[in-house]
């Protein structure tokens, strides 16, 4: 996965280095992107100080404000229901995922198919 200055996410096959799938989740720059655990979901830390959290299976995003400056950081715990950004200015943030989007899910078990991925145009 790379996030681009554009806002857009791209993901790229590392034997072919040919991009697989991409899209524009926002209109800031990401600075870092970090996969979940086992849900088939992407956190993007933002320059505009937001985090963007794609879903691949809805297709859609969701915005977790952090507030302050730029996000540079982000960890999902090792059970998957907690995201943890760090920011530009020193802030350091625990976001708790709803519950459902557990769906019941052990994050200790190994993924199974995650997503179906689109080509690019």
């Amino acid at each position: 996965m790379i996030g681009y200055s554009d806002g857009t996410l791209a993901l790229f096959d590392y034997l072919t280095n040919k991009c697989e799938w991409d899209k524009k989740i926002s209109q800031s720059a990401i600075l870092k992107v970090k996969p979940h655990n086992c849900l088939p979901k992407i956190a993007c830390a933002m320059e505009d100080g937001n985090i963007c959290i794609y879903n691949f299976n809805t297709k859609s995003s969701e915005v977790v404000k952090h507030g302050g400056d730029a996000v540079s950081t982000l960890s999902f715990d090792p059970q998957g229901s907690m995201l943890i950004s760090g920011s530009h200015d020193g802030s350091i943030k625990i976001h708790k995922l709803l519950s459902n989007d557990r769906s019941g899910q052990n994050c200790s078990e190994p993924a199974k198919e995650l997503c179906h991925i689109q080509k690019c145009h």
